[in-house]
């Protein structure tokens, strides 16, 4: 993610970041020996219309599981990354569970972090 960028080129750099709370991590290891990193999760909040086409709704990625809800229709979409990498097959009738569980964790962390909320502008077309 972008937000990698900042930790990753101070590294780089042999620079430290002081006292800064930041939301990315170091990715050198990845871009110069090939490791993996390991990441819990990431999650996305765009409450607003976006100019690359995207609705109103945030996104979460845990492991192999991604989940996308949308503000606008109400939906949401889950895929599996390790077996639809492009996104194709959305998974949310077939595995219910998962679905709610990434779901709740997404709001879980919006309200952890006070997150703005959605407000719909039904004047808006597409």
């Amino acid at each position: 993610m972008s937000h990698d960028f900042y930790p990753t080129l101070h590294k780089m750099a042999g620079m430290k970041i002081k006292n800064e709370m930041i939301d990315g991590v170091d990715i050198s290891s990845l871009l110069e020996e090939g490791k993996s990193i390991k990441r819990k999760e990431i999650y996305w909040h765009y409450p607003h219309y976006h100019g690359s086409g995207w609705l109103p709704g945030s996104a979460i990625c845990q492991g192999d599981w991604k989940l996308l809800e949308f503000y606008v229709n109400h939906t949401i979409e889950l895929y599996n990354l390790k077996d639809d990498i492009s996104e194709s097959i959305d998974l949310s009738e077939k595995f219910p569970e998962k679905a709610i569980s990434l779901k709740k964790r997404l709001h879980e962390l919006q309200k952890s972090m006070n997150a703005n909320t959605v407000e719909i502008n039904e004047n808006f077309n597409n």
